[in-house]
């Protein structure tokens, strides 16, 4: 009786080994997750200011809330970062930020939204679809002027 399972177990071992052989592993269609809210607008391209990224279209008064995903000593990963989210059809940004105790980083932000509801729908898109966390902060337009943080 064992003996016979033994047999069978290593046969189909050996059929499952070398049905894969000589092709490349199939790779598996990613499911999209499902979410609440669409990306602000279709990808643009990002506009330099101060060397910075930034999406167009973002207001240019303060207001309202947005999703910072990060902040970083790099002005480099966080430029990464942002065209990023801009190729993914968000409206991200770069903005500069000294604070004391740390001095300058980069933070990397998406969008302008109008109410807390909103930016923590596309907070909860961005985690779901690209596993970044981020939380909301207040909007401040982008510009050549660094925020000072105490």
């Amino acid at each position: 009786m064992f003996q016979k399972l033994f047999v069978f177990i290593l046969v189909a071992l050996l059929v499952s080994l070398s049905c894969g052989k000589g092709k490349a592993p199939r790779e598996e269609a990613e499911t999209p997750a499902v979410t609440e809210a669409e990306p602000e607008a279709a990808p643009s391209k990002p506009e330099v200011t101060e060397s910075l990224v930034k999406a167009d279209g973002l207001p240019t008064t303060a207001g309202g809330y947005t999703v910072q995903l990060g902040a970083f000593r790099d002005k480099y990963v966080a430029q990464d970062i942002a065209s990023q989210m801009i190729s993914r059809g968000y409206k991200g940004y770069v903005q500069k930020a000294q604070i004391s105790g740390i001095g300058l980083v980069y933070r990397v932000r998406v969008g302008a939204y109008t109410t807390q509801d909103k930016a923590r729908s596309v907070k909860r898109e961005i985690l779901n679809r690209y596993t970044m966390g981020g939380w909301i902060d207040r909007y401040v337009p982008p510009s050549e002027i660094t925020v000072k943080v105490s």
